[in-house]
């Protein structure tokens, strides 16, 4: 326990937009969303190397390329313009990499202008 609680002590010092997982780029690299995929998907530009492209963690959002009916593609075409808008809306102040998802993306905690994306997307339903 007191392992775990110097590790989420030492998060609370990581520099603005720090990149952190062993496999993402290294913490203290500024980070911008590159492009934004779908409701729960975006590609980050790290400082320093390629484009990762993230799942935002907490969330789920419709299925554009793969929905199941016109209905789910557009809600999912909604969420995508919710989260394009909640990324311009200033600069990545945070990106912590959490592991990663059952379909191989990278898992992210963001935050733009340091508000949390994935609550604001959870929020905006």
């Amino acid at each position: 326990m007191r392992g775990a609680a110097a590790g989420l002590a030492a998060l609370a010092f990581l520099p603005l937009a720090a990149c952190v997982e062993p496999d993402a780029p290294a913490g203290g690299q500024s980070c911008r969303v590159a492009e934004v995929v779908d409701g729960d998907t975006l590609g980050l530009a790290c400082e320093g190397g390629p484009v990762v492209l993230a799942r935002l963690k907490g969330v789920d959002a419709p299925e554009i390329a793969r929905a199941r009916c016109s209905a789910e593609r557009t809600k999912g075409q909604e969420a995508r313009r919710t989260l394009e808008r909640l990324v311009a809306g200033g600069p990545v102040t945070r990106a912590v990499f959490a592991g990663t998802h059952s379909d191989g993306r990278s898992l992210v905690v963001l935050e733009i202008d340091g508000r949390d994306v994935g609550q604001a997307m959870v929020s905006a339903g």
